[in-house]
């Protein structure tokens, strides 16, 4: 039997911790759509949250939790993006974030 090798991952605090990347109660699942998820590389990142955080504060580290992508794009791209939180549109930064939450992040996108 084989095991993942750990990832080193950046905490919303600044600090590092080593996980295979999977989801737990101390995580924030991220999903990523369209331009997003093409800048940040994966279309789901978990990040490691240990408590409550501002959804500004998780959004500025966003791009280092991004190892496989572009984290400059992906600055670029967050600044027009709609976010949910569980569900629910998050109307500014200051929504709290806790562990087990899930957000979204949603370029603009247009059609019709």
């Amino acid at each position: 039997m084989t095991s993942t090798p750990p990832v080193s991952r950046a905490r919303v605090d600044g600090s590092e911790e080593s996980t295979a990347g999977e989801r737990t109660a101390s995580t924030l699942t991220v999903r990523l759509f369209a331009a997003a998820a093409e800048a940040a590389g994966a279309e789901t990142l978990h990040l490691p949250l240990e408590h409550p955080a501002a959804l500004g504060t998780v959004l500025d580290r966003l791009p280092a939790s991004a190892s496989s992508g572009d984290g400059e794009q992906l600055g670029r791209v967050l600044r027009r993006c709609s976010f949910l939180v569980n569900g629910v549109r998050a109307p500014s930064n200051d929504r709290e974030l806790a562990p087990g939450d899930q957000l979204d992040v949603l370029p603009p996108f247009a059609g019709g």
